[in-house]
């Protein structure tokens, strides 16, 4: 419900703006994880209460900034559709080439671009070696359909290659999640740090730590942010 630049308009311009550059990326993995972060940030501002247990008196804005915020993706998703001939849309359903020959048949496996088989096989690592794993970067080795192939979930490739160990690792970034809840006391700031927490662990999941934004927002989000008195 805030305005970051001062007028709301331009806000939903610069929104856009990112979201028609990011969609002619054809990357499917950071607009999903935005999207879902986006959702998870409204449902913590919506059902979070503040320390007097009153409920947040910014929903109803919440709610209607949102609303707007998917029509504005629904129209610049439609728009980039059309500059891209229909292909940002076969791009999001995971229909590729090799499928509409019927060269290859449409599974979870493609439509991830083969990351629901390397998690799995990292999990399966995991259970051959549970202790102290398989070592670092030594993961993609210890794969059958996926040998060779580099990690892609950073959840994974902890598990594969530091056994319990990175199992703890995984157990203390879910803690993070409850460290924010108790800090923080203003409603707005649990939602943003907590919006911040899962696009962080979201986009891990998908890409590893190939980016920078895991740690950055991963960082931010052990910040205790005091709201206005």
């Amino acid at each position: 419900g805030h305005r970051l630049s001062g007028f709301r308009l331009l806000d939903l311009l610069v929104l856009g703006g990112f979201l028609f550059q990011g969609l002619l990326t054809f990357s499917r993995g950071g607009i999903v994880c935005f999207a879902v972060a986006a959702v998870g940030f409204l449902a913590v501002l919506l059902t979070a209460r503040d320390g007097s247990g009153k409920s947040n008196f910014l929903r109803g804005r919440a709610v209607f900034v949102f609303i707007i915020s998917i029509f504005l993706t629904v129209g610049v998703f439609y728009i980039v559709n059309n500059i891209t001939d229909d292909q940002l849309r076969l791009r999001y359903l995971g229909e590729t080439k090799a499928i509409m020959a019927g060269q290859k048949e449409k599974s979870l496996a493609t439509i991830s671009s083969g990351r629901t088989v390397l998690i799995l096989e990292d999990i399966d690592t995991w259970l051959r070696h549970p202790i102290f794993g398989v070592g670092l970067g030594n993961s993609p080795y210890h794969r059958d359909a996926s040998k060779g192939i580099a990690s892609h979930s950073e959840p994974g490739r902890l598990v594969a290659e530091q056994g319990l160990f990175g199992f703890f690792i995984l157990v203390c970034w879910i803690c993070l999640f409850f460290f924010i809840w108790k800090k923080n006391k203003d409603i707005t700031a649990k939602a943003v740090l907590s919006g911040c927490l899962l696009f962080a662990f979201l986009s891990a999941s998908h890409s590893a730590l190939r980016t920078q934004i895991t740690p950055i927002l991963t960082s931010i989000c052990v910040f205790r942010i005091k709201g206005p008195k």
